[in-house]
Protein backbone atom coordinates (compact mmCIF):
# COMPACT_ATOMS: atom_id res chain seq x y z
CA UNK A 1 0.00 0.00 0.00
CA UNK A 2 2.83 2.68 0.65
CA UNK A 3 3.84 2.15 -3.37
CA UNK A 4 1.37 5.41 -4.20
CA UNK A 5 3.51 7.39 -1.96
CA UNK A 6 6.91 6.26 -3.09
CA UNK A 7 7.18 9.48 -5.70
CA UNK A 8 10.19 11.23 -5.14
CA UNK A 9 10.02 14.87 -4.27
CA UNK A 10 11.07 17.29 -6.79
CA UNK A 11 13.75 19.51 -6.16
CA UNK A 12 14.10 23.38 -6.64
CA UNK A 13 15.70 23.71 -9.48
CA UNK A 14 13.31 21.81 -11.31
CA UNK A 15 10.99 24.62 -11.00
CA UNK A 16 10.94 27.80 -13.42
CA UNK A 17 12.47 30.69 -12.17
CA UNK A 18 9.97 33.76 -13.81
CA UNK A 19 10.84 36.83 -13.51
CA UNK A 20 8.15 40.17 -12.19
CA UNK A 21 8.74 41.54 -15.37
CA UNK A 22 7.38 38.30 -17.34
CA UNK A 23 4.76 37.78 -15.41
CA UNK A 24 1.06 38.91 -16.78
CA UNK A 25 -0.19 41.79 -14.80
CA UNK A 26 2.93 42.84 -12.89
CA UNK A 27 4.82 45.76 -13.70
CA UNK A 28 8.45 45.57 -14.24
CA UNK A 29 9.16 46.74 -10.91
CA UNK A 30 6.84 44.35 -9.77
CA UNK A 31 4.77 46.33 -8.25
CA UNK A 32 1.23 44.25 -8.58
CA UNK A 33 -1.07 47.68 -8.81
CA UNK A 34 0.55 49.81 -11.41
CA UNK A 35 0.16 47.04 -14.04
CA UNK A 36 -0.76 47.86 -17.38
CA UNK A 37 -4.81 46.51 -18.30
CA UNK A 38 -4.06 45.85 -22.31
CA UNK A 39 -7.44 43.96 -22.55
CA UNK A 40 -9.11 47.15 -21.63
CA UNK A 41 -6.51 49.55 -23.64
CA UNK A 42 -6.81 47.25 -26.29
CA UNK A 43 -10.73 47.81 -26.54
CA UNK A 44 -10.65 51.54 -26.46
CA UNK A 45 -8.58 51.50 -29.29
CA UNK A 46 -11.09 49.11 -31.01
CA UNK A 47 -13.83 51.18 -30.74
CA UNK A 48 -12.24 53.83 -31.91
CA UNK A 49 -11.30 52.33 -34.34
CA UNK A 50 -14.56 50.60 -35.52
CA UNK A 51 -16.03 53.84 -35.00
CA UNK A 52 -13.87 55.54 -37.23
CA UNK A 53 -14.22 52.88 -39.87
CA UNK A 54 -17.88 53.28 -39.31
CA UNK A 55 -18.01 56.95 -40.45
CA UNK A 56 -16.29 56.25 -42.97
CA UNK A 57 -18.60 53.96 -44.07
CA UNK A 58 -21.78 55.71 -43.49
CA UNK A 59 -19.85 58.60 -45.82
CA UNK A 60 -19.60 55.95 -48.79
CA UNK A 61 -22.95 54.73 -48.26
CA UNK A 62 -24.90 57.82 -48.44
CA UNK A 63 -23.10 59.00 -51.82
CA UNK A 64 -24.37 55.63 -53.28
CA UNK A 65 -27.49 56.46 -52.24
CA UNK A 66 -27.90 59.33 -52.76
CA UNK A 67 -26.32 58.82 -56.85
CA UNK A 68 -29.00 55.88 -57.09
CA UNK A 69 -31.57 57.99 -56.03
CA UNK A 70 -31.16 60.98 -58.91
CA UNK A 71 -30.71 57.98 -61.00
CA UNK A 72 -34.23 56.42 -60.10
CA UNK A 73 -35.92 59.80 -60.15
CA UNK A 74 -34.13 61.69 -62.94
CA UNK A 75 -37.27 61.27 -65.35
CA UNK A 76 -40.01 62.00 -62.89
CA UNK A 77 -41.78 64.92 -62.86
CA UNK A 78 -41.77 65.67 -58.91
CA UNK A 79 -41.14 68.95 -57.75
CA UNK A 80 -39.20 67.29 -54.86
CA UNK A 81 -37.00 65.29 -57.41
CA UNK A 82 -36.10 68.58 -58.97
CA UNK A 83 -35.40 70.51 -56.01
CA UNK A 84 -33.54 67.48 -54.77
CA UNK A 85 -34.90 66.98 -51.35
CA UNK A 86 -34.96 63.47 -51.32
CA UNK A 87 -31.24 63.22 -51.70
CA UNK A 88 -30.90 66.05 -48.81
CA UNK A 89 -32.53 63.96 -46.25
CA UNK A 90 -30.53 61.14 -47.06
CA UNK A 91 -27.48 63.78 -46.39
CA UNK A 92 -29.08 64.79 -43.16
CA UNK A 93 -29.35 61.27 -41.62
CA UNK A 94 -25.81 60.28 -42.78
CA UNK A 95 -24.89 63.79 -41.07
CA UNK A 96 -26.64 62.53 -37.78
CA UNK A 97 -25.46 59.06 -38.00
CA UNK A 98 -21.48 60.63 -39.04
CA UNK A 99 -21.66 62.86 -35.69
CA UNK A 100 -23.19 59.99 -33.50
CA UNK A 101 -20.58 57.97 -34.71
CA UNK A 102 -17.19 59.71 -34.98
CA UNK A 103 -17.90 61.84 -31.85
CA UNK A 104 -18.02 58.52 -29.82
CA UNK A 105 -15.07 57.22 -31.96
CA UNK A 106 -13.35 60.22 -31.10
CA UNK A 107 -14.28 60.28 -27.42
CA UNK A 108 -12.68 56.78 -27.30
CA UNK A 109 -9.46 57.63 -29.40
CA UNK A 110 -8.71 60.56 -26.57
CA UNK A 111 -9.21 58.20 -23.97
CA UNK A 112 -6.86 55.69 -25.78
CA UNK A 113 -4.56 58.77 -26.10
CA UNK A 114 -4.40 59.42 -22.76
CA UNK A 115 -3.76 55.93 -21.45
CA UNK A 116 -0.75 56.12 -23.71
CA UNK A 117 3.10 55.28 -22.52
CA UNK A 118 5.31 54.70 -25.25
CA UNK A 119 5.58 56.86 -28.56
CA UNK A 120 4.15 53.56 -30.64
CA UNK A 121 1.14 53.75 -28.68
CA UNK A 122 0.70 57.19 -28.96
CA UNK A 123 1.11 57.41 -32.83
CA UNK A 124 -1.38 54.41 -32.96
CA UNK A 125 -3.77 56.06 -31.21
CA UNK A 126 -3.19 59.44 -33.17
CA UNK A 127 -3.67 57.30 -35.89
CA UNK A 128 -7.58 56.26 -34.77
CA UNK A 129 -8.19 59.90 -33.87
CA UNK A 130 -7.52 61.23 -37.41
CA UNK A 131 -9.88 58.58 -39.12
CA UNK A 132 -12.03 59.52 -36.38
CA UNK A 133 -11.71 63.28 -36.89
CA UNK A 134 -11.07 63.99 -40.63
CA UNK A 135 -14.41 63.34 -42.28
CA UNK A 136 -15.56 66.09 -40.44
CA UNK A 137 -11.98 68.16 -41.38
CA UNK A 138 -13.14 67.22 -45.55
CA UNK A 139 -17.20 68.85 -44.60
CA UNK A 140 -15.93 71.68 -43.37
CA UNK A 141 -13.44 72.49 -46.26
CA UNK A 142 -16.39 71.27 -48.81
CA UNK A 143 -18.64 74.33 -46.59
CA UNK A 144 -16.01 76.32 -46.68
CA UNK A 145 -15.13 75.99 -50.47
CA UNK A 146 -18.54 75.76 -52.35
CA UNK A 147 -21.19 77.94 -49.52
CA UNK A 148 -21.02 81.53 -50.47
CA UNK A 149 -21.15 84.35 -48.22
Amino acid sequence: MSAPNDVPAQSAAAQPVTYPQFVAGVAPGGDVHQARTLARRRVTWVLSLVAGLGGWVVILLSIVLTVIYFIETANSDDIAVKYGLGGGLIWIFALLALFVINVLGALFGLIELLRCNDVKEVRRALYVLLLNVLPWIILGVLYWVYVPD
